[in-house]
């Protein structure tokens, strides 16, 4: 498992570990995989739009659901 790839990689690594309450979360791991579901992606969601001031919803989650693909998307969003 190799690490993440630059500050909003970490950030959204140490995000799902809280969320998901794992102890080791690698930037290719899938949400599912992790133990995701509904209200661990809420939280994720959440802090996200908190800690990053972007609004992702549910859907883009699930089509993006490793840290590095999720952190693809917020860039995107904070380009725009």
């Amino acid at each position: 498992m190799s690490g993440p790839g630059d500050e909003l990689e970490s950030s959204l690594t140490a995000i799902w570990r809280r969320c998901l309450a794992v102890e080791a979360v690698g930037p290719d791991d899938d949400f599912l995989d992790l133990g995701g579901d509904s209200l661990g992606a809420l939280a994720i969601l959440a802090e996200l739009e908190r800690d990053h001031a972007v609004s992702v919803d549910v859907f883009e989650l699930m089509m993006a659901p490793t840290v590095r693909e999720l952190a693809a998307v917020v860039r995107s969003k904070s380009a725009s």
